[in-house]
């Protein structure tokens, strides 16, 4: 008889997949209720295109993109993306004075032993040289003069497309200076390059800091929402079309977080500003109707979040499966994930649940404290996996929380 590892069947003949598919070891080993460190074969730091001699054209010095250091990758408001279905999480980001360099890097959650890569060289490096600092006006453009984007605090803005793969959708604070294009563009698995997903440039006004998205599986588009007085945009990932609805909402407090409720066809806004925190209704969590092209604020919810969830750009995960919301942005109570559960009925008018996850006992790692300039999609829900992904810093590992 076939013995269960994780979530295949070892054969004779080789292994055959059942359940959701085969977990990789480090998974399989952690323990429902606690953290772990990803053993990632390296860190986002060991990449860092400065100490390439190969990349870095006036190695050992700094390069002209290099601004404050690989370090604002993350740190400079920036954000992450997942590849849910291949468990791949993305990281791409700097932009204003931080950093300049617009190499993605992206890290295999299904290896034994993950590793970090670096998909393509920063724009003027080494075989690509050019300059990347420049006036406002080329900084307009949203682009290097290689025709590939220019990289930005990306905040909640950054999101995978299936068939298209790791997008921007925000081009606001451009490297060096800011208010970049309304443009949405993708990096290819297939080709390792750049293209313009979407044009929104004639929508007007609706590229602005703070902003969030999230992709829409049934319709195969991206919601984008900027923080202020904006309407819901949709980019169509088939054609590129862009287009606004419903009546201009005024979210006023970002940073915004929008996550896609496939099952009932939803979208969910929230805002983790500083100013007030999660509960603080009802200009924190709204949803917005895409068959109806309707905004409507939530009655607060019951119960109680997780203590230390009070500064600015909070990490926001939705599990499809749970029906909830998990949070995390922890400085003092950094082991503990709060949770927002939806309802069973009547979506729209009944409050969510508040609480947290169950720690296990067992539990002998705690993540490093929260980024002050926010997490956003640094944090994440893979059900792949049955958990949640963190990374805090280029030199740090990545943190895993097992779920289920």
């Amino acid at each position: 008889m076939a013995t269960p590892v994780g979530d295949s069947y070892a054969t004779q003949g080789g292994t055959i997949a059942a359940g959701r598919h085969r977990l990789p070891a480090w998974v399989r080993s952690a323990m429902v209720g606690t953290w772990s460190a990803v053993p990632a074969s390296n860190t986002l730091s060991s990449l860092d295109p400065k100490n390439n001699p190969a990349i870095n054209p006036v190695y050992p010095a700094s390069p002209e993109w290099y601004a404050s250091g690989q370090s604002r990758v993350i740190t400079a408001w920036n954000s992450a993306a997942v590849n849910y279905a291949a468990a791949e999480m993305w990281v791409w980001g700097g932009g204003h004075a931080d950093y300049g360099g617009n190499e993605p890097y992206k890290l295999n959650l299904l290896a034994d032993t993950p590793a970090w890569q670096m998909m393509r060289p920063p724009s003027g490096a080494i075989g690509n040289l050019l300059t990347t600092t420049g006036t406002v006006g080329e900084s307009a453009t949203g682009l290097y003069s290689d025709g590939r984007p220019r990289v930005t605090h990306t905040y909640n803005s950054l999101v995978y497309v299936p068939g298209k793969g790791f997008t921007v959708t925000n081009l606001y604070y451009v490297y060096p200076h800011v208010n970049g294009p309304g443009k949405a563009y993708s990096f290819s698995d297939a080709t390792n390059d750049w293209s313009v997903l979407s044009d929104y440039t004639a929508l007007g006004g609706v590229n602005s800091p703070n902003g969030g998205c999230c992709y829409d599986s049934s319709r195969n588009c991206v919601w984008l929402l900027g923080q202020g007085a904006y309407n819901m945009v949709k980019l169509d990932c088939a054609t590129g079309a862009a287009t606004q609805h419903g009546l201009v909402n005024n979210h006023a407090q970002g940073p915004l977080a929008l996550k896609y409720d496939a099952a009932n066809d939803l979208i969910y806004i929230l805002s983790s500003s500083s100013s007030g925190g999660w509960l603080d209704y009802p200009s924190r969590m709204s949803v917005f109707n895409p068959a109806t092209a309707l905004f409507h604020v939530l009655p607060a919810p019951t119960g109680s979040l997780a203590s230390g969830m009070s500064i600015t750009g909070h990490g926001v995960a939705w599990d499809e499966v749970g029906g909830r919301l998990l949070l995390w942005n922890e400085q003092t109570n950094r082991a503990k994930i709060s949770v927002l559960t939806r309802p069973v009925n009547n979506l729209l008018t009944t409050a969510w649940v508040a609480s947290e996850l169950t720690l296990d006992a067992g539990n002998s790692v705690t993540p490093t404290a929260a980024e002050p300039n926010g997490t956003y999609g640094r944090f994440d829900y893979i059900e792949r996996l049955g958990g949640c992904v963190l990374i805090n810093a280029v030199n740090q590992s990545v943190y895993f929380y097992r779920v289920k």
